[in-house]
């Protein structure tokens, strides 16, 4: 009869050990004691309309009027990026405190090395440091300002460290829309070669929503409406601003490889693109955007949806 209650008092010991053990992983993680009530990490999403961010002695402002977000007061902001941030910025959530033994060391990499971040709403605002957490690909060191506490966030649902999105300047910042025309704005597209002027190409969009491409006897309407489709988004790659004159203006001493202008309804819509060589940029080609008289890079698979030659168009 000993055996039932020996093996009773091994249950009992066993679920005591375990209680243990689960408390002392509870508390180190953070999720017990007094670090059970975290420190909220999100913003409020609605309200938020400008975002600072300090890093690499630069200042990047992201500012948003009631249409759009603008990067430092002088570009449209990249649509989709922006809509990452603002979710990373609503959605973040605190994985754990930093362990005590690692605090002091966080806090001053943080502080030396980490973006600085200004998030404001109309009524609020609030600062924090953030860097990328070597140790775990998807959270980041996070210290709010005026805090000893450095904690690891991530955004639930999110893989990859949100600091990378923090780390980008006004270049990347900035949209990369060059044309995006529609059917029933565009007015005229021009294709020119310097070099092959006999393969120019002039699409004239009339006020009866028929076209002409001049020059082209029996016009295929099929491969003339394909061809504009392809102009309701083209992007350019990157923009150069390391020596960007020099490099403009030896360019400029010959003549480009291809013309491509575009008339909108909209001026601010009309674009000229002067297409030259292959930049020192990986598989780009540079290019200058006027009248904002941009370098910029293309890639060849963006360049070949808009480079036809004018007898493309004839139907055979």
């Amino acid at each position: 009869m000993k055996q039932p209650s020996r093996i009773k008092l091994l249950s009992i010991l066993f679920l005591v050990t375990l209680l243990c053990a689960a408390i002392v992983v509870w508390k180190d993680t953070g999720f017990g004691g007094n670090d059970s009530a975290f420190i909220n990490v999100s913003v409020d999403s609605a309200s938020l309309n400008k975002i600072t961010l300090f890093y690499n002695n630069k200042i990047t402002a992201l500012t948003k009027d009631l249409i759009q977000w603008e990067v430092n007061g002088k570009y449209k902001a990249r649509p989709n990026i922006i809509q990452l941030m603002i979710v990373g910025l609503s959605k973040a959530e605190v994985k754990r405190p930093v362990a005590e033994e690692n605090k002091k060391k966080v806090i001053e990499f943080l502080k030396q090395k980490g973006i600085r971040v200004k998030v404001e709403g109309a009524d609020w605002s609030k600062q924090f440091f953030i860097y990328t957490n070597e140790n775990d690909a998807n959270s980041s060191y996070y210290l709010e300002e005026g805090s000893p506490e450095p904690y690891i966030v991530y955004v639930p649902g999110f893989s990859g460290d949100m600091a990378n999105l923090f780390k980008m300047g006004e270049a990347d910042w900035r949209s990369k829309a060059l044309f995006t025309t529609t059917p029933v704005s565009l007015q005229k597209i021009n294709v020119s070669y310097p070099a092959y002027k006999t393969s120019n190409v002039e699409i004239v969009w009339n006020a009866d929503k028929t076209f002409n491409v001049l020059g082209v006897n029996k016009v295929d309407s099929a491969k003339v409406i394909t061809y504009l489709s392809q102009f309701e988004q083209v992007n350019i790659d990157s923009y150069i601003y390391v020596d960007k004159e020099n490099i403009m203006s030896t360019l400029r001493k010959n003549a480009p490889q291809a013309i491509v202008e575009v008339a909108d309804l909209d001026p601010a819509s009309n674009h000229k693109l002067s297409i030259y060589s292959d930049s020192k940029e990986p598989k780009g080609i540079y290019a200058i955007v006027e009248p904002e008289n941009e370098l910029v890079t293309m890639k060849p698979e963006t360049l070949v949806r808009i480079l036809i030659r004018k007898e493309f168009f004839e139907k055979k």
